[in-house]
């Protein structure tokens, strides 16, 4: 079963370089309808002063703290009972040479297993019929 997109933020990729620091925020996604989430990130960085700098995914629900995580890791999050979700990045880099690229960060719905279940059942009774 495909997941169901309700976000989507691709080829965020001018270099940053020199001293910038910053947030990208993405407005409040609406994850009512679902019980679960999976969050895309792709993205690198390289830096000259490592203790300093850093580059994060992040994603918020219901306004609550933000919940950071790496690049390609991917969370599949439980949104049962909340309403919005918010995801982005953040970054500091203060050194020569530094860079970051962001080359997708998604927010899909996973799909009800009884939904699935459902689907296949009316399909396979039109198959059926057909005969």
């Amino acid at each position: 079963q495909p997941l169901i997109p309700l976000y989507s933020l691709e080829r965020l990729s001018p270099q940053l370089t020199g001293v910038v620091m910053g947030t990208f925020s993405s407005t409040t996604i609406d994850v009512s309808a679902a019980t679960e989430i999976t969050i895309t990130a792709a993205g690198s960085s390289t830096f000259n002063i490592i203790p300093t700098e850093f580059f994060n995914f992040f994603y918020t629900l219901g306004g609550g703290a933000p919940i950071t995580f790496a690049s390609g890791v991917n969370p599949v999050v439980d949104v049962t009972g909340v309403d919005d979700l918010v995801v982005g990045f953040d970054f500091n880099h203060n050194g020569s040479g530094d860079n970051a690229n962001v080359s997708e960060l998604s927010v899909d719905a996973v799909p009800e297993p009884s939904s699935a279940l459902l689907g296949s059942l009316a399909l396979l009774g039109l198959l059926r019929r057909r005969r």
